[in-house]
């Protein structure tokens, strides 16, 4: 379990860990990520670190920002 705020309860022969804190748990922490990031990590050295055994490719069509620069009121 990556995070240390948890508890453990025993009922009868099973185990109960109840986990609270940022993030959805699941994969990438986000805190982990931006230390990665500030030790010079790019975007696909950070999900690798993550998620192995995966393959990390480009997809063709417009860019993230290019969707955001239209959808802006601003």
């Amino acid at each position: 379990m990556p995070s240390t705020q948890f508890s453990l309860f025993q009922q009868d022969q099973t185990y109960i860990f109840s986990g609270r804190g940022f993030g959805h748990g699941l994969g990438l922490s986000q805190w982990g990520a931006k230390a990665l990031a500030d030790r010079g990590y790019n975007a696909g050295q950070i999900l690798s670190y993550y998620y192995k055994d995966v393959t990390i490719e480009s997809l063709p069509g417009t860019s993230l920002l290019d969707g955001l620069r239209q959808e802006s009121s601003i």
